[in-house]
């Protein structure tokens, strides 16, 4: 999927045909760089509105990421970089 609309630009509201959003992708690719670029762009409340086709949004999907990869040998960087996601996600999610 592609959220590029232009060269240097991101269309990070726009889903693909599974309602995965970029944040989406940033925690399903365990991408922290990608996640620590898009999360600021959005509000608390409408993060947690986005839900793709299972009804999952961005956190629900870090915390069954987190659960299969705790799993899994040889996983440990990208777990590190989920439980990052999560703490930040949730911290955003008090204020």
């Amino acid at each position: 999927p592609t959220f590029m609309t232009r060269p240097g630009n991101i269309a990070v509201r726009s889903a693909d045909h599974d309602g995965n959003t970029a944040l989406h992708f940033c925690v399903l690719s365990c991408s922290k760089t990608s996640f620590q670029k898009l999360f600021p762009l959005f509000e608390p409340l409408e993060w947690k509105e986005l839900r793709n086709s299972q009804g999952m949004n961005p956190l629900d999907v870090c915390l069954a990421e987190i659960e299969s990869r705790r799993q899994s040998k040889g996983k440990e960087k990208s777990l590190e970089y989920l439980e990052y996601m999560r703490e930040e996600m949730e911290k955003s999610s008090q204020t």
